[in-house]
């Protein structure tokens, strides 16, 4: 269905999250999914996300990767000094699959204050 609607191309415009473990639209650290390259979205298993062992669908990243615009909501204290790390730490788009979003378009993070506390400090 999102290959007959929007063919080879990119979404418009993809409001994602982050998690305090640095994970995005279900795409969860060293999982499955991050390795996929050839369908635009995908189940899979997920044996440590945010509500346990669970099955997840995704959109993958080739297809975010696509979008035109891609803005990341990020909000709260706990998601600190995971934003920071992501931000301005090593990358390791394995451990922080946010990491991976690179549209071809604009990325725009909107941040509250309490999970931009960190953000500049090394």
């Amino acid at each position: 269905m999102l290959k007959e609607r929007f063919g080879d191309g990119g979404l418009d415009f993809v409001l994602l999250g982050m998690g305090e473990d640095g994970h995005t639209a279900s795409l969860f650290p060293y999982s499955a999914a991050l390795a996929e390259t050839e369908h635009r979205c995908v189940a899979h298993y997920v044996e440590h996300s945010t509500t346990g062992k669970s099955w997840r669908i995704t959109l993958t990243i080739p297809l975010l990767n696509k979008s035109r615009e891609v803005a990341v909501l990020v909000s709260g204290a706990a998601k600190s000094k995971r934003l920071q790390e992501v931000l301005h730490g090593p990358r390791d788009p394995q451990r922080m699959p946010i990491q991976f979003i690179q549209p071809s378009g604009k990325m725009i993070w909107i941040i509250d204050k309490a999970a931009a506390a960190n953000i500049g400090q090394r």
